[in-house]
């Protein structure tokens, strides 16, 4: 029975929590502060003053949190355990509204994406290995994309997608110069006709390079592209975990547009393919939160809950997402903060960095 299966799962998930309460550390976290200065008040031994980022502890890699498997526990650490099991099934119930969302079956969902990220992470080893193009060539690229994703009117999706399946070929192959942008308009190909209801023809995609490459040699790439792959071309994005993260904590429209204007700025610098898209997408909220003063902690209960990232773990790549969100009005790649200054996307990328500093430097916060 339907209402069987409900009980069943909120049942599930009460056993879940009392696990997990018993694994709780005995020290505790103080998680509260709302003040601006929030980020660099929680740890003394650095600065991490989001006007005064800097990289000497910023590359982390995520992998090596996932290494250190016995400090899992942390996770739980200063929880509310109670308000966290009301929390869940709030969420669960409002899911249920949506059938798409199939709010039964969350937790084995959110599993399954945290496995394949970290089956399918990008070390970032092949960039290196090029030796006609490099990270700004990249740049150039991806910047371009943005803008031709955007003109067809493409969905999120689409784009995340093409980025993945461009550094995910780097990765394994050498790409000559004169063939960068072939794989891009390619790798778009690709992800449009996986991705889209309807997607652009092939000869459209021919005329976006002005002609240079004929329709022949975007089907033989798309070949190589699909065998050096094995087919695989579906990843978790940082999209995906992102619209996760929001509708649990049931940020507002702004936060939302913030977090992906951060996210999609990202896709351009190639440093951060050494993050996981979960752990893009987690820092992205952690900073919205910040830079937008939304009341409560910026690291929540059920975010560390969702997200299965302590605060402390979000900082580094925090910070390198604070840097580029501060520099991005003097970058040469303008495709994506072009693109969120629209009134469809609440202009977030016109919001003044001096607001930030300010808050950061007045006395008391």
């Amino acid at each position: 029975m339907p209402g069987q299966s409900n009980i069943n799962t909120v049942k599930n998930q009460q056993q879940i929590l009392s696990q997990l309460h018993k694994q709780r550390l005995s020290t505790n976290q103080n998680a509260t502060n709302t003040n601006y200065n929030y980020m660099q008040n929680q740890d003394k031994k650095e600065n991490i003053s989001i006007a005064n980022f800097n990289s000497q502890n910023s590359g982390t890699h995520h992998a090596q949190i996932i290494q250190k498997n016995k400090q899992k526990n942390q996770f739980m650490n200063n929880l509310d355990l109670s308000s966290l099991q009301n929390e869940l099934i709030r969420i669960q119930k409002q899911d249920k509204n949506d059938p798409l969302n199939v709010a039964e079956y969350a937790n084995e969902v959110n599993s399954y994406l945290k496995s394949q990220e970290d089956k399918y992470q990008i070390t970032g080893k092949g960039m290196a290995k090029q030796e006609e193009i490099n990270e700004k060539q990249r740049a150039i690229l991806i910047d371009w994309l943005v803008d031709v994703h955007y003109q067809y009117k493409m969905i999120p999706q689409t784009l995340y997608m093409t980025v993945m399946i461009i550094d995910k070929f780097i990765e394994k192959n050498q790409v000559p110069r004169s063939k960068l942008q072939l794989l891009g308009v390619t790798s778009l190909f690709i992800a449009g006709k996986y991705e889209e209801i309807y997607p652009p023809q092939l000869k459209e995609y021919v005329d976006l390079t002005d002609k240079t490459y004929r329709k022949n040699e975007v089907l033989d790439m798309e070949g190589k592209i699909i065998n050096s792959l094995q087919f695989n071309i579906t990843y978790p994005y940082a999209y995906t975990f992102l619209d996760r993260f929001t509708r649990i904590i049931n940020s507002n429209e702004k936060t939302l547009m913030l977090c992906r204007y951060i996210i999609e700025l990202a896709l351009i610098d190639f440093k951060f393919v050494k993050y996981s898209q979960s752990m893009i997408a987690a820092s992205s909220l952690y900073v919205a939160n910040i830079i937008l003063s939304n009341k409560g902690p910026k690291w929540s209960d059920i975010l560390q809950y969702t997200t299965q990232f302590t605060e402390r773990d979000v900082r580094p790549c925090a910070k390198e997402l604070c840097l580029l969100f501060q520099n991005a009005p003097n970058m040469k790649h303008q495709a994506v903060r072009r693109k969120f200054a629209h009134e469809k996307f609440l202009q977030v990328s016109k919001i003044e960095i001096e607001r930030i500093e300010k808050q950061e430097t007045t006395p008391g916060n």
